[in-house]
């Protein structure tokens, strides 16, 4: 069973019910209303309930999704890409995992490996040996492993456009290379010879080449990226327009599998590491890419993915997948012959050179209102839930709720996202987690109720929150 031999089975996306839409709507809305805000919500609801508009919308969504087997997926697109502001940190996504623990000169094995077992994935999904991910039984779409390499969301005006240059082994050739970004220095690295991955010890010898050759370049192209989308689409074109090097090199850098950036930073606690993450220095990802891998200087391996252009459940799929194979201590390449990288150096004037110091300078502000923290609780954890046949994410759910209104006062007027990939090309749902029954479970303990009572109303909030997964994750949520 290949990859993508299930993707003619899958259900179309479903048009949830219009009145079900609405009580849905008024249910979650209501919970953090006032009587007066109530009252007008209602009357509202009922009025486009009982006229003719919302009958003539549903209708017309109806109509669209028999034309098409996911009647979300061109708006969704649209939503991101319409979005004008920069990529990090308001659109792109970013992890840190324990897995990588700090070793002193470990930066290059550790990237060697973490490229050539990111090449195996993009390998297994070309030739369709990726299994399909299943749930319960159920066939996932696998449309987003096709997006996750070879993809670039391109800046343009007025809104941007994801250019995906990744093609299965069947439909034919598919860039191999990857980009390997070092002191501000872009560099291209082919991952293939005679149709075969090329070894980790070749890329060893390769990134030594770059770390070795890299002197700390003032001006790199990569820190425009994280600019204003209009501001990176019009210097795009300005550098496209300056040489035919420059164009070809920004094709090559966004027909590329993926990035990875070698940095001579490290980053000593998970909330430092999450922070460089997504914004580190404006230079160390290209973060139109929906893949930047950052290692650094003492081998701990950081995140970046682009969301427009896929959800984290895929992205974390390859990257557990990597981290799981890659081996984490120091080791020797064997002596061989490698092909050397190809420097991409760009052709700019001093219009291009002052807007990158503009984009540096923007970053480093947008940089200093951003805050991570990253928290371990050891108090409990999975196994426990289980056991108490509990789900664990609605327990985190319950717990971010609760903490929210004791220090506010108020339930957060939150949403988590439900997976919608048992349909065609679906992408997530909203949960609409506010709900009464999390309301009452939070005033009984806010009140001081018994413990007899605060249980029963966690359970209760415990079931209304699976179920509103549970209807989001089968197309029936309210967005």
């Amino acid at each position: 069973m290949s990859t993508f031999s299930k993707q003619d089975e899958l259900p179309s996306l479903p048009v949830p019910d219009l009145n079900d839409t609405l009580n849905k709507y008024l249910k979650s809305a209501t919970v953090l209303l006032s009587n007066e805000q109530k009252r007008k919500a209602t009357d509202a609801v009922e009025k486009f309930r009982n006229g003719t508009l919302g009958v003539q919308l549903q209708e017309a969504l109806v109509m669209r999704s028999k034309e098409m087997r996911n009647w979300l997926e061109e708006w969704w697109y649209d939503s991101y890409n319409e979005g004008r502001d920069p990529l990090v940190p308001y659109v792109s996504i970013a992890s840190c995992s324990s897995y990588w623990y700090p070793l002193n000169g470990s930066q290059i094995c550790r990237a060697a490996d973490v490229i050539y077992h990111s090449m195996r994935f993009w390998e297994k999904i070309r030739n369709g040996t990726l299994p399909i991910t299943r749930s319960r039984g159920v066939f996932w779409d696998m449309h987003q492993y096709y997006c996750l390499f070879n993809t670039s969301r391109v800046p343009e005006l007025p809104k941007d456009r994801l250019y995906r240059y990744f093609k299965t082994e069947a439909e034919g050739v598919c860039p191999s290379h990857v980009i390997v970004l070092c002191r501000g220095n872009i560099w291209c690295v082919e991952t293939t010879s005679g149709g075969q991955l090329v070894t980790p010890d070749e890329l060893h010898h390769v990134l030594s080449y770059i770390d070795q050759h890299s002197v700390e370049k003032l001006h790199c192209v990569a820190s425009l990226t994280t600019e204003h989308r209009d501001t990176w689409a019009k210097l795009r074109a300005s550098i496209i327009a300056l040489s035919e090097r420059n164009d070809h090199h920004i094709q090559i850098i966004e027909k590329s599998c993926f990035c990875v950036t070698l940095t001579d930073n490290v980053y000593e606690t998970k909330s430092e590491q999450l922070h460089a993450a997504l914004m580190g220095e404006a230079w160390m990802q290209w973060a139109d890419k929906s893949l930047n891998i950052i290692v650094c200087k003492d081998g701990q391996v950081l995140l970046q993915g682009e969301h427009s252009n896929v959800d984290a459940i895929a992205i974390g799929h390859s990257v557990d997948d990597v981290t799981l194979r890659s081996r984490k201590t120091i080791w020797q390449p064997k002596n061989l012959v490698f092909d050397v990288p190809k420097l991409l150096e760009f052709d700019l004037g001093s219009h291009e050179c002052a807007a990158i110091d503009i984009a540096e300078k923007n970053f480093n502000l947008l940089k200093q209102s951003f805050r991570v923290d990253v928290v371990r609780f050891e108090g409990y954890g999975n196994d426990l839930a289980r056991k108490s046949n509990l789900y664990m994410d609605t327990v985190v759910q319950i717990a971010l709720q609760l903490a929210f209104l004791k220090t506010h006062g108020s339930l957060a007027p939150i949403y988590e996202t439900a997976s919608t990939r048992r349909f065609y090309h679906g992408r997530t749902e909203t949960v609409r987690g506010c709900t009464h029954e999390m309301l009452a479970f939070g005033q009984a303990i806010a009140d001081g109720k018994n413990i007899e009572e605060q249980q029963q109303l966690f359970f209760a909030a415990h079931e209304a929150h699976n179920k509103l997964m549970d209807e989001c994750m089968n197309g029936k949520g309210t967005r």
